[in-house]
């Protein structure tokens, strides 16, 4: 392993060479890596990660020899908070290592340097990745790559999560001072991942400070959390946080009207070593919203737990097994049985196997096989009927193998195939035999045109048996169903091909495009439903088939006081269903031609001895070090629906008393170029074993007002136009202490 010499907690993607030799390794998520075919001798390698102290090691091989060798890295304080932007190794290193098409790897640094709209957040980071939109500025749901939001596979320490997300997506699930790594794969993933059409999100938190205790206090405008970690008895360590929003506790006690909303999250983590070779380590989440107004209530959240094995056979070959239970409930309730009620829930449990194999130098295997049963339930009421019940359930087998070969210097090769079994019953019944087999194949693969420039290119079949519906501003809103007899699984074909050049040793050029054809898609009926109660999916949903391609061109620049990303996407995202639209295609909402993202930090002051916080005398504001951060984000406007033709009632009582319009070319029209600049400074302070961070920042220095939604008033003729605004200038403030 490669750890922290501080803290021991294991470095995900830190990068080892064998000086003058062509051997070297990444580590992985759990902060192992293998080099292979080593010959005997004495050989000095080089360890480095960012925001490290690279190191220096003597390495003595005999024949035959097996050897396990940990190696520590020390945090450097002068770029300990290093605003940049990179993956968690070396970008150009990383990039001659795998295929890497369509993925990005943030670390803390990154995170920190993207805007706080109330505070930090983890998946709004991912935001200024070229290739993702928001669905507005409130909003960290993210659509990738013509995929909407409810099509991405989220993961936090191998356990799903189906609504990450609080206060209507203004915050994320995940507390950010937990969060250690974080990737996003955008499209043509391998064969590891499976289950969804769009993109792979895998979050890793902390698994705490084996060596001493410590505590992380994070204080913002609207939520402050705690986190605490420690040694277990020098046998392993342990993590524990929380966050509360004061929303309602403040507005009670500043105002005369309060707000009766409040969401909380709690993550826990747990880590023993039971020898050299095996390690366990458990993963809790707990998160609730309340919303209560006495006669209008909604509460929803998620609830998950994960249990993970690692072993390490020998030095070639590594294995886990993940057990995990999630659970997400949502229930809105206007007016209780006279009004109208709504129940959603959804439970998983899922066990995955998965074994990693070093083969000599050039070939490296994954695979693994996965065990799933998800069951979910939605209820209706509207007065006092009962009106929908479904209760569903489907068990899913995949098994898969990747396999990464490196066959000459200039080659990577990443074939890979994954088989998924779809049945529409629990694990353990088998009333009926109604299931569905697929075959998903993946390859990607990269060649060194220069030592400088690569080309890459990827594809794969993916499907997706569980669904969230979602329709902008109905009452359905997130309701999660799987595959039934009636519904097949959702299919989509990826392709990918691009280029990358590294400029300089600091700065690095991509470009990569990107199609999707899927099939299979679902929209809820609204309005259309039969009268009956139990209700199968093809009774709830339209079904139809969509297109998404596109350009991605991201520029990074790594080191040095200036640091920073500039990104340009331009995409086109299709939808048709033959049920509706008359059954033309038509654009997703989320469809955006042009897309320019800026990302900006620059250090302004770096001083040994540190300097007091200009207005307050408080030793507490002391400071070393000074970065502003700049962003800036300009795209094409959301699209919406635009009334056309007027007309009025020619028959009954109500001859000319109502007024229609007709709706075509659905989501033809768009609302007004969007652009945001916002501006940060921050005040840091760092110690040895400690730190002080105070942030403050605008939003939306130019104030404009960034339109995301629009409605009609039809009563009039034209149409009476009532637009929803973006985020205003407003100011972020949030203070963090690390001790």
């Amino acid at each position: 392993y490669i750890v922290d010499a501080g803290s021991r907690e294991p470095l995900i993607g830190a990068n080892l060479n064998v000086l003058n030799q062509p051997y070297g390794a990444a580590t992985n998520l759990d902060g192992y890596y293998v080099i292979v075919g080593l010959p005997p001798g004495l050989h000095e390698i080089r360890v480095s990660y960012q925001g490290y102290k690279p190191a220096d090691f003597n390495l003595v091989v005999n024949e035959f020899d097996e050897i396990y060798q940990d190696f520590e890295l020390e945090a450097s304080p002068l770029v300990l908070e290093e605003v940049v932007v990179t993956t968690e190794r070396e970008t150009q290193e990383l990039q001659k290592m795998e295929v890497y098409t369509g993925e990005v790897r943030l670390n803390k640094a990154m995170m920190k340097m993207t805007p706080m709209l109330i505070e930090s957040d983890v998946l709004r980071s991912f935001l200024y990745v070229p290739g993702v939109l928001p669905s507005n500025d409130f909003s960290s749901d993210l659509n990738v790559r013509g995929s909407s939001g409810s099509e991405n596979l989220i993961m936090l320490d191998g356990v799903e999560v189906y609504n990450p997300n609080h206060m209507g997506g203004v915050f994320s699930s995940f507390i950010p001072s937990t969060v250690k790594h974080a990737d996003l794969q955008r499209s043509s993933y391998g064969a590891e991942h499976g289950g969804r059409l769009g993109a792979v999100m895998n979050i890793v938190t902390k698994e705490g400070n084996r060596r001493e205790f410590s505590t992380d206090i994070t204080l913002g405008l609207l939520s402050s959390s705690l986190l605490l970690e420690g040694p277990a008895g020098g046998l392993g360590s342990w993590m524990l946080a929380g966050r509360r929003t004061y929303l309602d506790l403040a507005s009670k006690a500043f105002t005369d009207t309060e707000i009766p909303y409040h969401f909380t999250d709690f993550q826990a983590r747990g880590n023993l070593d039971l020898s050299q070779d095996d390690r366990l380590s458990f993963t809790g989440y707990y998160g609730d919203d309340v919303f209560d107004l006495g006669s209008i209530k909604f509460s929803y959240g998620n609830r998950a737990v994960t249990g993970n094995w690692r072993h390490i056979h020998n030095s070639a070959l590594f294995s886990k097994l993940i057990c995990s239970y999630t659970r997400y409930f949502s229930s809105f309730d206007f007016g209780g049985d006279e009004m109208l009620r709504e129940e959603n829930a959804l439970n998983d449990v899922t066990l995955r196997a998965l074994t990693e194999y070093h083969w000599r130098d050039k070939v490296y295997l994954e695979g693994g096989i996965v065990l799933k049963e998800v069951k979910t339930f939605y209820d209706f009421w509207y007065a006092t009927r009962h009106e929908v019940s479904m209760d569903m359930a489907m068990s899913e087998f995949s098994t898969y193998l990747r396999l990464t070969w490196k066959p000459t210097y200039r080659w990577i090769i990443e074939p890979g195939l994954r088989l998924a079994s779809y049945r529409t019953e629990k694990m353990l019944e088998f009333e009926n035999n109604r299931y569905y087999l697929r075959l998903e194949p993946r390859l990607g693969a990269k060649y060194f045109l220069t030592d400088r420039l690569r080309a890459k290119a990827a594809w794969g079949f993916y499907n997706q048996g569980l669904i969230k519906a979602t329709r902008d501003g109905m009452f359905y809103s997130a309701v999660w169903t799987t595959l039934d007899s009636t519904a097949a699984p959702a299919s989509a074909y990826h392709y990918a091909l691009g280029f990358e050049f590294d400029v300089d040793e600091s700065t690095f050029l991509e470009i990569e495009g990107y199609f999707k054809e899927m099939a299979k898609l679902r929209e809820m009926k609204i309005g259309e439903l039969a009268d009956e109660y139990n209700y199968t999916a093809q009774d709830m949903f339209h079904f139809g088939d969509g297109n998404a391609f596109g350009v991605d061109l991201a520029l990074q620049r790594t080191r040095g006081r200036w640091t920073g990303q500039a990104g340009y996407s331009i995409s086109w995202a299709y939808r048709q269903f033959d049920e509706l639209h008359d059954g033309d295609p038509y654009y997703t909402a989320w469809d955006k031609r042009h897309n320019l993202q800026l990302l900006s930090s620059f250090r302004t002051s770096y001083q040994e001895k540190p300097r007091r916080w200009p207005l307050v005398k408080w030793g507490i504001f002391k400071y070393n070090e000074t970065d502003i951060n700049l962003t800036v984000q300009s795209s094409s406007g959301p699209r919406y629906n635009k009334p056309g033709m007027a007309y009025l009632i020619e028959s009954g009582a109500s001859r000319g008393s109502e007024l229609f319009h007709t709706w075509n070319n659905y989501n033809g029209s768009r609302l007004d170029p969007y652009l945001r600049i916002d501006l940060a400074y921050a005040w840091i302070h760092n110690k040895p074993n400690s730190s002080f961070q105070m942030k403050m920042g605008v939003l939306n220095i130019l104030n404009l007002p960034n339109y995301w939604s629009i409605t009609f008033d039809e009563s009039v003729n034209p149409p009476e136009e009532n637009k929803t605004k973006g985020a205003p200038l407003m100011p972020s403030f949030e203070l963090n202490w690390r001790f």
